[in-house]
């Protein structure tokens, strides 16, 4: 990708909040509207030839005039791009239409729904027997009797005889109120009405003896409609609404929701059987999704379930049958190991940092001013996703026992971890503060900066700080020459786990420092009571795990400050809310001494 798109990028970037306002794709550059929009990596991994992004300028600076051009442009946007799935073949295509869809199950009557719909018929049948007999004389009484007599004599002949034609007034009724359909002599209707019938036979005998003076218990409430029972698009709601979520994965899981309904038809979710997770698995194989993409999707559809799950009874059936534990997966082929990612040979990581970012001193303008040069940095060194780097504050530099280290957290409402195990204290290479890392963050806390990389924004629809990095990083190494598809910024962590092996640092050790430990170790850390922040390995194991981590091919010479503990110091300083403002901490002259010692 040429550096030009990149500086392009850069501009749309930098416009910030006046581009948040806008609608999706949407953006303004000098004054001018823009379309832009990434092509679906399905159409570009079938046909390499066609342009990872589309973009277009409006030619306008009025936004009225904009918008019509711009829903033209998505019009056509989606025409070539369904133009394209057609001529690549049937199975690079989706084989579903999203719709949006109300509450509840499908319209059509399921033979799930009639246990349900018999419950609605005897309460309603019930509750309206009770309100005719209310201040009832005995004449009206003793004739009512004589009628359910006769009606139950009538019915239970018909039952006899198989005659379900007698049922088809009250099944029509009864579908009507219930808003399902039943087509006419269909296997579901004819189902129906044996039913019902059977039921209309017990509810007549039901309604004798209560007019004989029997005693009874009225229903607590009204049952549930059948179309009121919970599909998986409710279990996705409880689950969403029953615990602060990431936003990412709220919108990811919605996805797989929204496509199994528009596959499989919005079933309750006792409806839902192993065929039906098996189509959903066939159909996601034959949109070329690998093994472990398939688990994703049929995975989170079973913690949807698991999750979701009220403790009545009903739902209790759910989590011991839950059908999506019972797909195979065998039979979806694996991604070959030649398209996995992969680590970062350390001679890719020269050309990384010998690239123009890092000897001509061309920062892009935008959000990734700063950690454009940063992040990268951090990356063989410190393991970290790229939103854990993204997201960080100046308060998260910290000075432990004059060992300099970072705090990988979600103490901040605006920070997120994958895992709550991915809470953990990374200590900082010699070769990063050599680079000026801890005086660039004293310079950006002296700035009056909360962030680390103040220019980085979250307003998207992930939220997500490291939304323009990744973006810029991925277009960055292209044009730097780094074209293999398996390296991303992930990368930086599989090279960073990967050289500490090297190292022969322990894989328990590796693990604290790439935020698995904890999760590894549950059942022997015999800590579950503790708070994540407390269920930490120790702290000097992982300083001697990073001293003894080592890029001697790597060249970072260039990138070496004269003092990289310029006013540090006021990294020890901390920000009191109350009071005049900044006060200095005590700081013991042992713990100078020691900072003194590691500049050297």
């Amino acid at each position: 990708m040429s550096s030009q798109l990149t500086d392009f990028e850069a501009e749309l970037t930098s416009a910030g909040a006046q581009n948040d306002e806008l609608p999706p794709y949407m953006f303004v550059r000098n004054g001018v509207y823009y379309f832009k929009r990434k092509t679906p990596a399905k159409v570009v991994r079938l046909r390499p030839s066609i342009r990872l992004q589309v973009w277009k300028s409006h030619k306008t600076s009025d936004l009225s005039v904009a918008l019509k051009k711009h829903s033209i442009q998505m019009q056509k946007f989606d025409e070539a791009v369904n133009d394209a799935l057609f001529e690549l073949g049937a199975s690079a295509r989706r084989v579903v239409n999203f719709r949006p869809r109300g509450q509840g199950t499908t319209q059509y009557l399921l033979p799930e729904h009639l246990p349900s719909l018999l419950k609605r018929y005897e309460y309603l049948y019930l509750k309206s027997g009770d309100e005719e007999r209310l201040g009832a004389s005995e004449e009206w009484l003793a004739e009512e009797r004589a009628y359910q007599v006769e009606c139950l004599r009538r019915q239970k002949h018909q039952f006899a005889s198989l005659n379900l034609d007698c049922m088809e007034e009250t099944a029509t009724w009864l579908l009507d109120i219930e808003r399902l359909i039943a087509p006419p002599n269909s296997e579901v209707r004819k189902m129906l009405l044996h039913r019902l019938l059977a039921c209309d036979v017990v509810l007549i005998e039901e309604q004798i003896r209560r007019i004989d003076g029997g005693s009874y218990e009225l229903p607590r409430s009204e049952p549930l409609g059948p179309r009121q029972l919970p599909t998986m698009l409710d279990m996705f709601m409880r689950w969403r609404d029953s615990e602060a979520r990431n936003p990412r994965t709220v919108a990811t899981y919605e996805g797989f929701v929204r496509e199994f309904e528009a596959l499989c038809g919005a079933l309750p979710v006792q409806a839902i059987t192993v065929d039906h997770v098996n189509r959903f698995r066939d159909h996601l194989a034959s949109d070329g999704l690998i093994r472990a993409t398939v688990e994703n999707y049929v995975g989170a559809l079973g913690t949807l379930v698991r999750a979701g799950a009220t403790p009545d009874a009903q739902d209790s059936k759910l989590t011991k049958l839950n059908v999506f534990d019972f797909a195979q997966l065998k039979c979806v082929p694996k991604r070959d190991d030649s398209e996995l990612r992969r680590a970062y040979e350390v001679s890719e990581l020269n050309v990384l940092f010998q690239s123009r970012r890092y000897t001509q001193g061309s920062a892009p303008m935008g959000q990734t001013n700063e950690s454009s040069f940063w992040a990268p940095v951090l990356g063989p060194f410190v393991g970290a996703r790229i939103e854990e780097i993204a997201q960080l504050r100046i308060e998260d530099v910290m000075c432990i026992n004059g060992v300099w280290a970072l705090r990988i957290c979600s103490l901040d409402a605006d920070q997120k971890l994958k895992t709550a195990s991915s809470y953990r204290m990374v200590p900082l290479h010699e070769e990063v503060i050599r680079c000026g890392f801890l005086a660039y963050a004293a310079k950006q806390k002296r700035m009056g900066h909360k962030r680390l990389f103040p220019s980085l924004r979250n307003r998207n629809k992930h939220r997500t700080w490291s939304n323009a990095l990744g973006k810029w990083y991925s277009s960055y190494i292209d044009s730097i020459g780094l074209i293999d598809t398996r390296l991303s910024f992930h990368s930086h962590r599989k090279t960073f786990k990967q050289r500490l092996t090297l190292c022969s640092v322990e894989d328990e050790v590796r693990d604290a420092l790439t935020g698995h430990w904890i999760t590894a170790n549950r059942e022997t850390s015999g800590r579950g009571y503790m708070a994540t922040p407390l269920k930490q390995y120790p702290f000097m194991s992982l300083v001697d795990a990073v001293r003894k981590l080592r890029y001697d091919e790597l060249d970072l010479t260039h990138l070496y400050v004269s003092d990289p503990f310029e006013g540090v110091s006021v990294l020890l300083e901390a920000d009191l809310d109350q009071g005049a403002g900044i006060v200095r901490r005590a700081r013991a002259i042992g713990q100078s001494a020691r900072i003194a010692a590691l500049a050297q």
